[in-house]
C-alpha cells in the first residue's frame, strides 16, 4: 500500500499495519498530488506534483521508493493532478492529467507527449482506463467527462 500527502509518500508491506516514509530525495518545493503503482511490480511507483515549479512534475521509483528519478521532460510548467498506470504494460505506459490536458509516457520515449486531440483546454482531475472498451476517460473541472 502506498499513500501520498502534500509533502510525503508512505509505504506499507504488512497490509497497512505499519507505514514507512519513502519520500527520500523527492522535492519538497511543490505539493504531491497523486500516485500510481504497476499492477505487476509493486516496486514501480510514479508520483505527480501540483504547482508551478519548472521540471518538477513526475518522479518514478523502481525500488519501492528507495530512490526516485525525475521523468518530467516534455511537460508544461503547469500543475499535474492525476496519474494512471496501464495494467500489464510491458513498457510501463502511464497517462498524466494536468491543468491543461492529458499526457502520455512509456519507457520507449524520452519525454512526455500530449494525448489530447479534441480535448478542451481544461484541468483534468481524474483518469481511468476502461480495459473492456480500450478507452481512457478523463474527468475534468468544468467540462464534464471525456473519453
Amino acid at each position: 500500500i502506498y499513500t501520498v500527502q502534500n509533502d510525503a509518500v508512505s509505504k506499507s508491506i504488512d497490509s497497512g499495519v505499519t507505514f514507512t516514509d519513502v519520500t527520500g530525495s523527492l522535492p519538497t518545493t511543490a505539493a504531491l498530488k497523486s500516485i500510481t503503482v504497476s499492477n505487476t511490480d509493486p516496486n514501480k511507483v510514479w508520483v505527480v506534483y501540483s504547482g508551478y515549479e519548472s521540471g518538477t512534475k513526475v518522479y518514478k521509483s523502481t525500488d519501492g521508493g528507495s530512490s526516485w528519478v525525475n521523468i518530467s521532460a516534455g511537460l508544461p510548467n503547469l500543475p499535474m493532478n492525476t496519474i494512471v498506470y496501464t495494467n500489464g504494460s510491458s513498457t510501463d505506459a502511464i497517462y498524466l492529467g494536468g491543468d491543461v490536458g492529458v499526457y502520455y509516457y512509456d519507457n520507449t520515449l524520452s519525454a512526455f507527449e500530449p494525448f489530447l486531440v479534441g480535448l478542451p483546454n481544461c484541468a483534468v482531475r481524474d483518469l481511468e482506463i476502461f480495459y473492456s472498451t480500450n478507452k481512457l476517460r478523463a474527468g475534468t473541472y468544468g467540462r464534464g467527462v471525456w473519453e
